[in-house]
């Protein structure tokens, strides 16, 4: 989970970061689409992972619904994401 001193992430979400930009500038056609929607899961599931801790931990109302809101769009966004790479 979070921390309150934004000291979010996890390995993946920084293997991500550290991979960036070199790896999607390089690559081409259904490569490059792999790799993005790869690192956008990634970047999603850390933005998630905050949303959540704000729901739980929270102490202003309108900041932990916009919080609940972007853990479920997110979510949905996420599933989508591995539904097209699956069909990659």
């Amino acid at each position: 989970m979070c921390q309150r001193d934004r000291s979010c992430g996890n390995a993946e979400n920084q293997a991500a970061e550290d991979q960036r930009p070199g790896p999607v500038e390089n690559a081409e056609g259904a490569e490059a689409g792999r790799l993005f929607l790869e690192q956008m899961i990634v970047h999603h599931q850390g933005a998630i992972e905050m949303a959540q801790t704000e729901v739980e931990d929270g102490a202003n109302e309108a900041a932990i619904k916009m919080a609940d809101t972007i853990a479920s769009s997110q979510s949905s966004e996420v599933q989508t994401m591995q539904d097209l790479l699956a069909g990659m």
